[in-house]
């Protein structure tokens, strides 16, 4: 979800954030059934492309830690990843004392509680594709024992269990590595490192009153009308937006 503000006073921090009023993929799945190959295929490109967005934090990665139904939502055929109450940076989240996670999708080595990287956020990402296509969660006792329905093909059953292997050695490396495999599932022409790059509008003016800030604000409306997403930012020193 988009962050619009943040502030603090005494008592707490405040984050102010997108309301975004939708299922979770588990509560999807009990209204609609479980997901074909083909639309879990989908979701989980989208997955990749959040939690690769994570892992690209500069100079410490950001590791999610809970990959699992309930913290995925979904909307017009978009997904929301939501609950960062169990992420750490990468430096932080080695040595600690309690389980980062939720039982079935939380990898072997969240129950030990150290060694967490990148690989393990690549374990729930398995877990989630596996349970989109069978409505069960996973389990410790290693990738041959999970059981999927007979149509789902073998490259998609292989994939899986490369990212939930016990072993986080034989697991993806890198989160665009399972989306790339994904891509290729789903035969699609365009590359994962392609998708969805946003398209950024700079509006510059001459001085005050210059009518930027409305023709910022038009722009964006048209666009958000015609189904965009958009997030508009001022980054100059009138606060005409913040005023508003």
């Amino acid at each position: 979800p988009i962050i619009y503000d943040q502030y603090e006073d005494e008592s707490a921090f405040y984050i102010v954030e997108e309301y975004i009023e939708a299922p979770n993929l588990a509560e999807y799945i009990r209204e609609n059934g479980l997901f074909s190959e083909e639309q879990a295929v989908d979701i989980g490109i989208e997955l990749c492309e959040i939690i690769s967005y994570l892992h690209s934090q500069k100079p410490i990665p950001i590791l999610f830690l809970d990959i699992q139904p309930k913290n995925i939502l979904i909307k017009d055929n978009k997904i929301y990843l939501v609950d960062f109450g169990n992420s750490y940076y990468l430096n932080e989240a080695k040595g600690r004392d309690i389980l980062l996670g939720t039982p079935g999708y939380a990898a072997p080595e969240q129950y030990k509680y150290h060694n967490l990287d990148e690989r393990t956020d690549v374990y729930g990402i398995g877990a989630v594709l596996y349970f989109m296509v069978t409505g069960r969660s996973g389990n410790c006792k290693g990738a041959d024992s999970f059981e999927f329905p007979k149509e789902i093909t073998g490259k998609y059953k292989s994939l899986v269990g490369q990212c939930v292997s016990e072993d986080i050695n034989i697991r993806f490396s890198d989160v665009s590595m399972i989306a790339s495999n994904l891509c290729d599932l789903s035969n699609q022409d365009i590359k994962y490192n392609k998708r969805n790059k946003p398209l950024i509008i700079s509006l510059v003016g001459t001085g005050n009153q210059s009518r930027v800030t409305s023709v910022g604000l038009a722009l964006a409306n048209i666009l958000a009308k015609e189904k965009w997403k958009v997030i508009y930012e001022e980054v100059n020193s009138y606060n005409h937006v913040r005023n508003l």
